[in-house]
């Protein structure tokens, strides 16, 4: 795979993993996800200036990923870019997973609706003892946690400590608030 996709096709992959482990999945089905122009500039680290620039740019993924089989469609929905993952996509990400169980602890975790500081600290322990948290002043959360070392997992984690939930944001979407 190309290196210039590895940051959408992973950010995908989560996603999607993300949404199966929270709601479930039915076997056979496929399943989209929305991006628009900016994130898929920060993503692919591009500065396409419209949407037909950036779905030329995307045909290589789509050549290179749905050989020899269709796994991935690329449309655009009302200035948004909809991303497919076909039922063969999926057991592709599920398999994927099976050995990256962090995400599926954090899921975990906030299903409890009860869970406290020191067991936010104690899932990103086990993954890495050097991991990053912050305090902050924000409304909706007063935590955020990530990795040092992105290849654990690049997304900072927003926890909201009082109502026990969390968000899941590329340093694109936090920098953004």
């Amino acid at each position: 795979m190309n290196k210039k996709f590895c940051r959408l096709l992973n950010s995908i992959d989560s996603t999607i993993y993300e949404g199966i482990v929270k709601i479930g999945y039915e076997k056979n089905t496929s399943i989209s996800i929305y991006y628009d122009l900016g994130l898929l500039n920060y993503l692919l680290d591009l500065n396409c200036q419209t949407t037909a620039e950036c779905l030329a740019a995307l045909e290589e993924l789509l050549t290179e990923l749905n050989t020899p089989e269709e796994i991935l469609i690329i449309k655009l929905a009302k200035q948004r870019f909809q991303f497919t993952v076909t039922s063969k996509g999926i057991e592709r990400i599920l398999s994927q997973y099976e050995n990256k169980p962090f995400l599926k602890d954090i899921i975990e975790l906030a299903r409890t609706h009860a869970f406290a500081l020191e067991d936010v600290k104690d899932v990103f322990k086990r993954y890495d003892p050097e991991y990053l948290i912050e305090e902050t002043d924000n409304e909706e959360f007063q935590y955020v946690f990530s990795f040092r070392d992105k290849s654990i997992d690049e997304y900072m984690y927003c926890f909201n400590l009082k109502d026990c939930y969390y968000h899941r944001l590329l340093p694109y979407d936090y920098e953004r608030l």
